[in-house]
């Protein structure tokens, strides 16, 4: 199951009162003040949220437990092999597996593995690459991190150490 989205990007102020949605060539648009910064022209509205009047923005507020369905287009695929969803700029990517992954990280020479199943958040260290069934991710060489807040999909259970 996945929720059909109106636009590729939706953003929010730190108390998620105020939102706004735009596609990815609207934010081509923009100008990049400094990473992940961006300065946009006032065409896009910023709409103050209201409760269940908007499935987007209902699902980033942290009260939100469950799809909202009275405002949600919700939409079914079958998936055959794992989906891999990379998060923007880092070593991190979401999965979705129908059945067990076998998953195997290359750190330099050295091999591990990893059965993932069901849903989660997966994370390479830098200059790693691994290998599913039906595909190939590579981490980037360098970069940080943040798991401050409390994530709704659950990490690998195990942690991939390439520091040796």
């Amino acid at each position: 199951m996945y929720i059909a989205t109106k636009k590729d990007f939706i953003f929010t102020d730190a108390m998620r009162h105020k939102y706004g949605k735009m596609t990815y060539h609207g934010l081509q648009a923009c100008f990049t003040s400094k990473a992940l910064s961006y300065v946009c022209k006032e065409n896009v509205p910023i709409l103050t949220y209201i409760t269940n009047e908007d499935c987007e923005s209902t699902l980033i507020r942290p009260s939100t437990i469950s799809i909202p369905n009275n405002v949600c287009g919700e939409r079914l695929i079958y998936l055959e092999h794992t989906y891999w969803i990379p998060l923007y700029l880092s070593n991190e990517w979401l999965y979705v597996a129908p059945k067990i992954e076998f998953f195997t990280v290359l750190c330099g020479s050295v091999k591990s593995q990893l059965n993932l199943h069901s849903r989660g958040r997966l994370f390479l260290p830098p200059r790693s690459k691994g290998d599913a069934t039906q595909s190939t991710i590579y981490a980037l060489s360098t970069l940080v991190r943040n798991n401050s807040q409390k994530d709704v999909l659950p990490v690998a259970a195990e942690e991939i150490d390439c520091s040796f």
